[in-house]
């Protein structure tokens, strides 16, 4: 969603680096000073989304180094728009371009990232306590709406790609992702 600058992380779109079909990429740059410095790095769209006629996700990732990667979609309940539920895909990204194409059907919930209006606490990863192992236990944070775990494509709120920050080495690079679109 633009440029910037937070801490040890900035991002920018990036001419220069072309995505595997030739588009201009979002380029984020970090410096972890230690691995799990960082929760969740990456791009993000908050723009709200009626994707009823997709069945999920498709985009191009890489990377100056090998790194974990995560996507998370969020999607709100339309009877109670303040209940939100976040669903979490993981993937390897390498030095060279991987197109990836994730079925909705194939995403987990993320257990801490359940709560209103999709942002995460500080000090827990999106998806509990790793992406290989979230257990959703029905509960919420006090005096947040309860979730349903239920993934709605045509009420999304937020997609977010990016860096597993629990399972980066530290140290500076950078990470690319470029031609997002929605599949049938």
């Amino acid at each position: 969603s633009g440029q910037g600058r937070v801490g040890g992380l900035a991002l920018q779109v990036d001419q220069q680096v072309r995505s595997a079909a030739g588009a201009p990429t979002f380029r984020l740059d970090y410096a972890l000073p230690q691995q799990g410095a960082a929760l969740f790095a990456g791009v993000e769209s908050r723009e709200r989304r009626n994707l009823h006629k997709a069945r999920g996700i498709s985009f191009c990732v890489r990377a100056s180094q090998p790194v974990a990667g995560l996507i998370l979609v969020s999607t709100a309940n339309p009877d109670n728009p303040q209940a939100v539920d976040t669903f979490f895909g993981s993937f390897g990204i390498g030095a060279g371009w991987k197109t990836l194409r994730i079925p909705f059907r194939h995403m987990a919930v993320a257990r801490a990232g359940l709560q209103a209006a999709g942002s995460h606490p500080t000090g827990s990863h999106p998806t509990g306590s790793h992406p290989t192992g979230p257990q959703s236990t029905g509960l919420q944070p006090t005096g947040q709406a309860r979730i349903d775990a239920v993934l709605r494509p045509d009420s999304v709120v937020s997609i977010r790609i990016g860096l597993d920050g629990q399972r980066v080495p530290s140290g500076p690079g950078s990470l690319w992702v470029g031609d997002i679109t929605f599949f049938r």
